[in-house]
């Protein structure tokens, strides 16, 4: 709820939905996980945040602002977790099939640490075993490791075995962002969502880069002088990652 561009963003609203909703509902569509645990802090205004995972189906555990290496160690104790995926709960179109992949590469390969590039920008997420992680909450001590939870994998990758996989061609869109950090992210989802360009009923990465790519195509071809221009070109930003 802390965040300083969009207030109370994983509350707001998306499809009926709030963001966090979403965020729960790819995870359980990825149906390779045993528990689902939102962790937030243990502030006040983060009550309606807990309250909104319970009411989804999740856990949640609670713990210090800063620390969210800590928060995630916890979070993974206190369910006696072996393997731990990380999705922010600012990305409610991570995407479930490329997380189902990244969790089968982790077991099939025993790696410390699996990632995979190439996705839209706040679709992916991040596997790593639970020893992975109570090793780095153990050693990691610098305010950006802890608040990071893991760049101090990113910056040692001599001390852990990583796997970075590359997305599957058709859900390869590095230009395409999904994130949600600004009113024009919000903005530009909702947009997407009345124009059926997004569903939720399932969501499907795949598809959705299909729709956008063939909207934005179809709009290019219009001329120039089409009042919806300027709508245009704002969503074609927005697809290309220019609403930081």
């Amino acid at each position: 709820m802390g965040s300083t561009r969009l207030p109370g963003k994983v509350l707001l609203r998306l499809a009926g939905k709030t963001i966090l909703a979403h965020c729960i509902d790819r995870m359980r569509e990825s149906a390779v996980l045993d528990d689902i645990v939102v962790a937030t802090t243990a502030l006040g205004r983060d009550d309606r945040v807990a309250s909104e995972a319970l009411r989804n189906g999740a856990r949640c555990f609670r713990g210090s602002e800063d620390d969210v290496l800590g928060r995630y160690a916890g979070a993974a104790t206190e369910v006696r977790a072996d393997v731990v995926v990380r999705v922010t709960a600012d990305n409610p179109l991570t995407c479930p099939e490329a997380m189902a992949r990244s969790v089968r590469e982790q077991l099939e390969g025993g790696w410390d640490y699996v990632g995979e590039a190439g996705l839209p920008y706040g679709s992916a997420c991040e596997v790593l075993t639970a020893r992975t992680l109570f090793e780095v909450d153990r050693i990691a001590r610098t305010p950006a490791h802890r608040e990071h939870v893991t760049l101090f994998i990113k910056e040692t990758p001599h001390l852990f075995t990583i796997r970075l996989l590359d997305a599957d061609p058709a859900r390869t869109a590095p230009e395409i962002r999904v994130t949600i950090d600004t009113p024009e992210d919000l903005g530009f989802l909702r947009s997407m969502a009345r124009r059926r360009v997004l569903s939720f009923r399932p969501f499907r990465t795949a598809d959705f880069i299909r729709r956008l790519r063939e909207m934005l195509l179809t709009k290019s071809q219009m001329p120039a002088d089409t009042e919806d221009r300027g709508g245009c070109a704002r969503e074609a930003s927005a697809a290309n990652g220019g609403c930081q």
